[in-house]
């Protein structure tokens, strides 16, 4: 039998969010608040991104890049997870020794994150919020 909850792996990944790319963030945030009960946790301007506390729990974010036009990669406006960590550099060098496809460490402003993918190229985000 499965434990109702799984602490997470002491400095290891953290699920952090799924984020959705959407092109009306007003727009959007109102869907998930009226719809289905979402409150905003979080709203970033600068980075358009803004995190929602579904009523079961579960975060979820949102981002537009553009207005009118969502964010997309390779084409596709794709959802993806973000995973939290405390040290994504470690966890970078793991993935390499898995053979796992990732990208370079990236340092953007209040981030230090790396991407990674699996078999099918679905695209996954670790980042680690740093604060100057």
């Amino acid at each position: 039998m499965m434990p109702d909850t799984i602490a997470p792996h002491p400095g290891g990944l953290r699920c952090l969010t799924t984020m959705l790319w959407v092109s009306d963030l007003d727009r959007a945030i109102q869907f998930y608040e009226e719809k289905l009960g979402a409150g905003v946790v979080r709203r970033d301007h600068a980075w358009n991104v803004v995190a929602l506390r579904l009523p079961c729990g579960a975060d979820l974010s949102i981002r537009q890049d553009h207005p009118g036009r969502p964010v997309t990669r390779a084409g596709i406006a794709a959802p993806y997870v973000v995973f939290q960590s405390d040290n994504p550099e470690r966890e970078r060098q793991a993935f390499v020794a898995k053979q796992i496809k990732v990208t370079e460490l990236q340092q953007l402003e209040g981030l230090q994150l790396f991407w990674f993918s699996d078999p099918d190229d679905n695209q996954f985000c670790v980042l680690q919020f740093v604060y100057l």
